[in-house]
């Protein structure tokens, strides 16, 4: 089972070693926005600082994708985003001394005012897991209908063996 559905359960059965107390979505749920996923959660990306960033026109995306591919050869294509209808959200959480770590960005809440929430949730491994040792870098971003006001709802948990 895939973290994000870990967390989507774990208020009400628990997930396999997932931890995060008695989770609440930072979300209220109803009027959830629409995201468009671009790319699966990337564990070793070369964003080395810890980061939440809106990309609103072009060259900002292609800044930030050539951050996102550093460690990449061959680089992916540049994803297609509509920057007139869209925006990306990007969500770093910096370099981390193991394989344990990951980000996800959950969902969006949409207010009436069409100012958006992002929910983002940040998982460490459990102490006494072994991890891979290597240095990693967890990333995500996806792709949202274009808003002039976007705050981060932020989650932490640890992710059991």
């Amino acid at each position: 089972m895939s973290v994000r559905a870990c967390l989507m359960l774990a208020m009400i059965v628990g997930c396999g070693g997932t931890r995060l107390g008695n989770y609440e979505p930072p979300i209220p749920a109803g009027n959830q926005g629409t995201l468009r996923t671009v790319s699966q959660p990337i564990i070793n990306s070369g964003i080395s600082d810890r980061r939440r960033q809106l990309i609103r026109d072009q060259a900002a995306w292609e800044s930030a994708w050539q951050e996102i591919d550093a460690r990449v050869s061959p680089k992916p294509p540049l994803p297609a985003v509509d920057f007139t209808a869209e925006m990306v959200l990007l969500a770093a959480m910096g370099e981390r001394p193991n394989g344990g770590y990951s980000i996800h960005i959950d969902g969006i809440f949409v207010a009436p005012d069409g100012s958006v929430t992002v929910a983002v949730t940040e998982m460490s491994p459990d102490r006494n897991c072994a991890q891979a040792a290597v240095m990693t870098q967890p990333v995500h971003f996806v792709v949202a209908p274009k808003s002039a006001t976007v705050a981060f709802a932020e989650r932490q948990g640890t992710q059991g063996c």
